[in-house]
Order: structure tokens, then sequence, then C-alpha cells
């Protein structure tokens, strides 16, 4: 589940996946930017719940998390961004 490497609390990788939220966003990144390889960028989107509270899971900031996210998927251009 992406959630759980953007989540402060659920992710406690000592990798370059975990840590900071440069580093918790960049495996949701990896995932758009090998999907842009095989479709048009008007066809991809995703679904955020950035405060979302499944099984205990949250992040500490997520204003911070999500801005950094958002920004990076308005460079790739996707299709739609929702948010739960």
């Amino acid at each position: 589940m992406v959630h759980t490497f953007l989540s402060s609390c659920s992710n406690t990788r000592t990798d370059q996946y975990g840590g900071s939220a440069e580093n918790r966003i960049r495996f949701c990144l990896e995932l758009i930017d090998i999907t842009l390889k095989y479709f048009e960028p008007y066809r991809v989107g995703i679904k955020l719940s950035p405060v979302s509270r499944v099984k205990d899971m949250y992040d500490e900031n997520p204003v911070e998390t999500n801005s950094l996210l958002l920004k990076a998927l308005d460079k790739r251009k996707i299709g739609f961004v929702e948010l739960r």
C-alpha cells in the first residue's frame, strides 16, 4: 500500500524511501513514472487520503508531505488527483 510509504508513522525505513518527506514520496513518484511510460499523462490519476487514519497510520505533517507530493505530481501533468 503506497500510503504506508507516505505516512511518517508507518514508514520507519532508514533507506532512500524513509525519513524525510522527500524520501517518503519517492516510491509513489517512481510508480507514477513507470505508469507514464505506458499511458498518456491525461490517463493517469491517483487517490490520496492525506489525513486518513487507516489502522492508526497517520502523517505527523500531512501538509508538508502532500504539498511536496502534489507539486511533484503537477510537474508530471497527470490527469487527476482525488483527495479523500
